[in-house]
């Protein structure tokens, strides 16, 4: 038992460094999707490099509780010690970002190299902890299935307490620096317990020669290892299409991120736990992975048709309480079930792998590699191009592809797991027919509409793009448009009402006025276009950069036009940038005569960025 609660402590430290290095690395290599997603690849592939390490070394490891201290150990150190020098990284990097800045794929190539090199030894030390701890259990007798369940599920729900507590206790109380070293300290902890445990439990020194891992590669192993990889790259693809249709009702803070993701994180655990249970009382348990995988994809096929009545008729989650419910209702029954259907394919694959750390270490590299890559195609592939209702339904019906491998794979002999596989099928396949389509274009679009339907306001263009859904709306008057507003992920975030107008305008007219010779422009954040457009009216102004995180605003603004008058980005002496304002400035070598713009509020999710002191300094270095 003793293990399990050091791996709960593991999992929370794990959860508050990796929220701590997610922040940190957005200063250092900006806030726009392509920066978040080559960290988070980075990342992810740290922790595939340290668990194909566990899978490779497992076979020879005879003091496994004693290498899972140093594992926590190594993780603290350096974990901790990348929360301290990540703010100080942008002033190194700035000069090579500088030099890359109009070539975004070598741009993105650089972060993504970075991220992966100072992630590597804390991502990677966190990879080998569960191949390492399952040889450690199954050394002492413990079957194979119900000690990855059991371990599975303890540390996800580890990481469920890092994910609440950090948002809502740690980083406002004890800030940055102190929850980093509030999670070294956890990471001491049970590195320190699982050293004295190791004095006693271990069994002996490490062998002179490496033991062969005794792996036999066959068609049924790799077919396992392919349903894992394609297993945890629906469900990462899955979070971020549930995120974006939540958002419009639950708000985009970094409490409402953290709530959802401790509801995927909390069912995915609790999976791990009942397959473990399940495990134990039945090892032919294995058998139903394919019905498993099936009812995960009848599941999210029935959440997302049931999500209309759960919402209710305010439209707006105002407390935690209703962040839980709500985002249960649609994602807690389909992350279950994956967590659920990881342990078992961890049982089946067994039967192929010799060896215990083996098996767990390469279904977790498959799981990972395949996670990362659908965080990146549910983000830059099925959003844009297909929604997020015909995403959804699509990903339910790839669960089916997950279930023919898995019965391939496993070729249950007993009668009553294909049984329940063909019925499973069917659930599926009628669920897919029957489930309602056009949800998104009514029901959930309609709400947010409703919203801010105010005095006759209505819908004019939706679009579900790579950063926000965007919906504009105008105001007609005698059949005219008179204003416009434009909703982003549920929140109005500018308008062209004639007051709003007014002050937009003037944060153009009131520098421009006092300043004796203005020749160069930055506006950071596009809108509406009202200042921008004051800009382009300005005669004085030689150039004008315009900055923002979204190519669907900065496109979608054409829309709104007024007949007779020019797109401000169409002027020639205007520059567009799809990028972090903060990071512009960082990495930009210009200097402005004018720099101004109106970011959103700065409790939406990273852009208290454009709100700090350094951000404001950088402004000043510019001028």
């Amino acid at each position: 038992m003793i293990l399990y609660l050091l791996f709960f402590l593991s999992g929370l430290a794990a959860l508050l460094f990796e929220t701590l290095w997610f922040r940190l690395a957005s200063v250092v290599f900006g806030n726009t999707v392509w920066a978040s997603s080559v960290v988070l690849a980075g990342f992810m592939a740290g922790l595939a490099v340290g668990s194909s390490a566990a899978a490779r070394g497992g076979p020879r490891l005879r003091r496994p509780v004693r290498v899972y201290a140093q594992l926590e150990l190594a993780v603290a150190l350096s974990g901790l010690l990348l929360v301290l020098t990540l703010p100080h990284l942008s002033e190194v990097l700035a000069p090579v970002f500088r030099r890359l800045i109009d070539r975004p794929r070598a741009l993105q190539a650089l972060r993504l190299a970075a991220a992966f090199g100072l992630m590597l030894v804390p991502a990677a030390g966190m990879g080998a902890t569960l191949p390492v701890l399952v040889k450690a259990l199954t050394a002492r007798g413990s079957a194979f299935g119900p000690a990855l369940g059991a371990l599975y599920g303890w540390n996800t729900l580890g990481a469920v307490a890092g994910a609440l507590a950090g948002e809502e206790l740690l980083i406002g109380s004890l800030g940055l620096r102190g929850t980093g070293a509030l999670a070294a300290g956890l990471d001491l902890l049970a590195a320190g317990l699982a050293w004295r445990l190791s004095l006693r439990s271990d069994t002996g020194p490490e062998p002179s020669e490496p033991a062969p891992s005794g792996w036999r590669v066959s068609y049924s192993s790799l077919a396992i290892l392919f349903a894992a990889a394609l297993s945890g790259g629906i469900l990462l693809a899955l979070e971020v299409v549930w995120f974006r249709l939540l958002m419009p009702f639950l708000g985009s803070t970094s409490l409402v991120f953290a709530v959802l993701l401790a509801v995927v994180l909390s069912g995915i655990g609790l999976g791990g736990w009942l397959a473990a249970a399940w495990l134990r009382r039945s090892e032919g348990a294995a058998d139903s992975a394919p019905a498993v995988a099936l009812a995960a994809g009848t599941a999210t096929l029935l959440t997302y048709a049931l999500l209309d009545r759960v919402l209710g008729p305010s439209d707006w989650a105002f407390s935690t309480w209703d962040l839980l419910v709500q985002g249960s209702s649609l994602m807690l029954p389909t992350a279950l079930l994956s967590g659920v259907l990881f342990t078992l394919l961890g049982r089946v694959l067994r039967r192929t792998v010799a060896d215990d750390p083996a098996a767990a270490g390469w279904l977790t590299v498959a799981n990972t590699v395949g996670a990362t890559a659908g965080s990146l195609a549910g983000g830059f592939l099925l959003l844009p191009r297909w929604g997020v209702e015909t995403s959804l339904r699509g990903l339910a019906l790839a669960y089916a592809a997950v279930g023919l491998a898995v019965f391939l794979a496993a070729r249950p002999a007993r009668r009553a797991p294909a049984l329940g596989a063909a019925a499973a099928a069917l659930l599926l396949g009628i669920a897919f027919a029957a489930s309602p389509q056009g949800l998104m274009e009514g029901s959930y679009r309609a709400r947010v509409a409703r919203r801010w339907a105010q005095e006759g306001a209505q819908p004019i263009a939706w679009r579900e793009g790579l950063t926000e859904s965007l919906l504009y709306l105008g105001r007609p008057l005698l059949g005219e448009p008179l204003s416009y507003r434009l909703v982003t992920n549920g929140f109005s975030m500018s308008g062209t009402g004639n007051g709003a107008r007014r002050y937009m305008k003037a944060y153009v007219y009131w520098p421009i006025a006092f300043h004796p010779a203005p020749r160069r422009a930055l506006l950071i954040c596009y809108g509406l276009g009202s200042t921008a457009a004051a800009l382009a009216d300005t005669a004085e102004l030689e150039s004008v950069d315009v900055v923002d995180l979204s190519k669907d605003i900065l496109e979608m603004g054409r829309l709104i036009v007024p007949p007779g008058r020019r797109y401000p980005l169409d002027d020639p002496r205007v520059r567009v940038h799809v990028e972090d304002g903060r990071f512009f400035l960082l990495t930009t070598e210009g200097r402005y005569d004018v720099i101004t713009g109106e970011p959103p509020p700065p409790k939406n999710a990273g852009i208290v960025n454009l709100y700090t002191r350094e951000y404001f300094e950088l402004v000043k270095h510019r001028l």
